[in-house]
């Protein structure tokens, strides 16, 4: 029973947000143990709370609605309005209201999966940019600030990426020309005609440029008489 009694005030003190070694320095001295057997306490403390969220966690998003619903109701009976419709907000988001999956899954089957090339992706990158934008403006679920704000960010991203998208996807339209012609035949390797046998016939005149013919020493002259 008493190592049940420290281990209660060890979760209260965790539960209040002390860190835990206040909580060690704090325990010790209440019982008169080391620091080293609270932190051992501190542990035990862990592992329940992680075994306890195992277990709650299927049915967690159901208390949570239900404590949504109970101040949702306790905000319309003291006429409290303003935190009543947040809590109303809060309550269509936890319970999907607002999800478009069924527009979110459409998109992601028209742009298909994203490309690994730089190019490509960018311009990948900008239909998604232009779906969302679209999505924007013909959603029923905005109002009119929203709808600015999201179309305006939208398009500056858009804008941003222009420039580079077209040159990335030029660099790849040249790359591609590149890579398909490397990937043609080798052409012909290039033959010395005198190494096969084939040069000129003797007494032929070779064809093409002459070497320039040696310039002539001239002779030193006597000089001039008297």
């Amino acid at each position: 029973m008493e190592v049940e009694a420290r281990l209660d005030d060890v979760e209260e003190l965790l539960a209040g947000g002390l860190p835990a070694g206040h909580v060690a320095r704090t325990v010790a001295a209440k019982y008169g143990v080391t620091p080293r057997q609270v932190k051992d306490y501190i542990g035990v403390v862990y592992r329940r709370w992680e075994a306890e969220r195992s277990e709650d966690a299927p049915y967690r998003r159901e208390k949570l609605l239900r404590k949504v619903e109970r101040f949702y109701a306790t905000c319309l009976r003291e006429k409290k309005y303003g935190p009543a419709a947040a809590v109303l907000v809060l309550e269509a988001r936890m319970t999907g209201a607002f999800d478009h999956a069924e527009v979110r899954e459409r998109l992601l089957a028209e742009l298909g999966p994203p490309p690994a090339e730089a190019g490509a992706a960018l311009a990948y990158v900008r239909r998604a940019l232009l779906a969302m934008i679209n999505e924007a403006l013909s959603s029923p679920h905005l109002d009119l600030q929203t709808r600015h704000r999201i179309v305006s960010d939208m398009a500056f991203k858009l804008a941003a990426t222009q420039s580079r998208a077209d040159v990335e996807l030029a660099l790849s339209g040249v790359e591609g020309m590149i890579r398909q012609h490397q990937d043609q035949l080798p052409a012909a390797d290039v033959i010395d005609a005198d190494a096969a046998g084939w040069g000129t016939a003797p007494g032929a005149r070779a064809v093409g440029p002459r070497a320039l013919p040696e310039p002539e020493e001239d002779e030193e002259k006597p000089p001039p008489e008297g």
